[in-house]
């Protein structure tokens, strides 16, 4: 949204704000769920939450895209920080085949996704950032690190991410 959208009232800069970021809110809040729809849904309902709550306090001295990924960002590592406090008892094989096939994404992506799934919260924010075509400066900004910090993260993120898929056996 360009910088004179905040001239909009406060309703109108939020609406501006989600009809052009929705999609991306939504990759974050799939990232940090596991794909799981209804904690997806829970996940972006309190990230709208929260950029409604910050929207007056936008000062402009980052992009608003740099605002918006910080918030949705904190938000789900919260939310996560949040889940691991529940003792919770899934067979994750039900709910994987609680779904159709039809409506499996492309079998390669998941298999990315469920790799990423096993990394930390800021490497989980680092590599979707990084899938999202955010540059080093960008993630840099984003996160709060340095851009070098950025680049070596990356590289072993790539690492670890390599070692999963092969340790899980996904690539066969």
């Amino acid at each position: 949204m360009p910088e004179k959208g905040w001239a909009m009232n406060k309703e109108e800069r939020f609406v501006s704000i989600i009809n052009e970021y929705e999609a991306t809110i939504l990759s974050i809040c799939r990232i940090y769920t596991n794909g799981k729809k209804e904690k997806m849904r829970d996940l972006f309902q309190d990230v709208l939450i929260n950029i409604w709550k910050s929207i007056d306090t936008f000062e402009g001295k980052s992009s608003i895209n740099t605002w918006l990924y910080r918030i949705a960002l904190n938000t789900a590592i919260s939310h996560l920080r949040k889940r691991e406090k529940q003792i919770q008892i899934i067979d994750i094989t039900e709910e994987f085949n609680r779904f159709s096939d039809e409506n499996k994404p492309d079998e390669r992506l998941e298999t990315l996704y469920e790799a990423i799934e096993k990394l930390n919260d800021i490497d989980k924010s680092i590599i979707f950032l990084y899938l999202d075509k955010k540059n080093h400066k960008e993630i840099a900004e984003i996160l709060g690190i340095s851009v070098s910090n950025v680049g070596t993260r990356i590289q072993r993120i790539k690492v670890k991410l390599k070692n999963i898929i092969k340790n899980s056996n996904y690539d066969k």
